[in-house]
C-alpha cells in the first residue's frame, strides 16, 4: 500500500473562491504563459525544479510572445 501524500493548493486572488477547479483543470500546452503569470509564478519560484522545467518548456514562448497573452 502506499504512502498517503498531502497536497496544498495556492488559490490566487483573481478566482479568490475557486477551489482551484479553474486553473488545474487547464491542458498544459494549450497556449504560451501569459506574461504576468510567468513574472508571478517567477518570483514564488514554482517552477524551478527540473520537473517543472520540463513541463512548462513547451508554453514558455518569448517575451514577446507572453506578453500577447496577458
Amino acid at each position: 500500500m502506499e504512502k498517503e501524500k498531502k497536497i496544498g493548493i495556492i488559490i490566487c486572488h483573481r478566482y479568490h473562491r475557486c477551489a482551484g477547479g479553474k486553473c488545474l483543470k487547464v491542458v498544459i500546452g494549450t497556449h504560451p504563459i501569459p506574461q504576468k503569470y510567468f513574472l508571478t509564478h517567477s518570483k514564488l519560484h514554482t517552477w524551478d525544479s527540473p520537473g517543472w522545467q520540463e513541463i512548462i518548456q513547451p508554453t514558455l514562448a518569448t517575451e514577446e510572445i507572453r506578453l500577447s497573452y496577458n
